[in-house]
């Protein structure tokens, strides 16, 4: 389907096996295996099973293009061309996302505020692209083309739900990240749990009745002789207001000290910069079939047969 689209890049590596959000790691330990290999495992093992519905249904377009290969056990010649092509493509993701981790490491800083730091010097798009999407609050890094293009010619600019400008010289030498001021979603009731904008979360002790969490915005200009930070990063960052006056912002150390009454602002996003890199469970393509389409003398699908779940020594899995 992305091949279709004339996907480039990550998009043509598949579905990742490990896949990390700010709170959990998501593992999907059996992609590797076909799903005729799974059925006769579970028929060799009298487990019952059930078959979810909506994979056989012809409105979506990958259902569509599953049925029209014939291949149920998902062992056929397509199937494997689709392997190879995807196992080559994670491998490439693979290594970049491992550079681009070690870009952020050296490059960026990200604060509790929900804003970074970028170093001087060349730019690595994609790991632009993850650092933007945190500090939007968004689930997926914004095209690559859009970053790819910053990256050639970097300029302040407003970018997927960012600002970028030049850093102001007591905050070092490069490029600030904050959040772009628009883009942001309007004040909530500050509830225990509560998340504003997709980044921030209200922890710990309930707070008085009366509060809202929102953005610091204009009355940033009141806070000069509180802290030397720039109004860029003030305007976005989180503040609690009660009856429209100032209540407390966290993060400066301004007003009522949460931490006192044991409640908290964390800077929360969907997505970390860089968690895990990529990995789809594939298997590595040699000159022949993969090991796991090896079946019986009638082509049957083998059950596959290991210490535990994970443990699948014959499918020569990437590492």
């Amino acid at each position: 389907m992305r091949a279709r689209r004339q996907s480039i890049g990550r998009g043509l590596a598949a579905i990742a096996a490990v896949s990390e959000t700010t709170t959990i790691r998501r593992l999907r330990p059996l992609l590797a295996i076909p799903p005729g290999r799974l059925r006769a495992t579970l028929r060799a093992t009298a487990i019952d099973w059930v078959e979810d519905p909506s994979n056989a249904d012809p409105r979506a377009e990958r259902n569509r293009l599953r049925l029209s290969r014939d291949e149920p056990d998902g062992t056929g010649p397509a199937t494997r061309a689709d392997l190879t092509a995807a196992a080559i493509a994670a491998s490439a993701r693979s290594i970049a996302e491992e550079a681009d981790a070690a870009w952020l490491a050296e490059r960026a800083r990200v604060y509790p505020a929900g804003y970074a730091l970028l170093s001087a010097g060349p730019i690595r798009p994609d790991a632009l692209g993850d650092l933007l999407r945190t500090i939007a609050g968004r689930r997926y890094p914004p095209p690559a083309a859009m970053t790819a293009a910053w990256a050639a010619t970097p300029r302040p600019a407003t970018l997927a739900g960012c600002r970028i400008l030049l850093a102001a010289p007591r905050l070092g030498t490069g490029w600030l990240v904050v959040r772009e001021a628009a883009a942001m979603a309007p004040p909530i009731p500050a509830a225990t749990n509560a998340r504003w904008d997709s980044r921030f979360r209200l922890a710990g002790t309930p707070l008085p009745d009366g509060l809202t969490l929102g953005p610091l915005g204009a009355t940033a200009s009141t806070l000069r002789r509180t802290t030397d930070l720039p109004a860029a990063i003030l305007w976005p960052m989180p503040a609690l207001h009660r009856d429209g006056r100032l209540f407390a912002v966290p993060h400066i150390g301004y007003g009522e000290r949460l931490n006192e009454v044991g409640a908290r602002i964390l800077f929360d996003p969907p997505s970390p910069a860089r968690g895990a890199s990529f990995h789809n469970g594939g298997v590595l393509m040699n000159d022949g079939p993969p090991t796991w389409a090896n079946g019986d003398a009638n082509g049957i699908p083998a059950p596959y047969v290991g210490a535990e779940m994970g443990d699948q020594p014959d499918q020569g899995l990437s590492a």
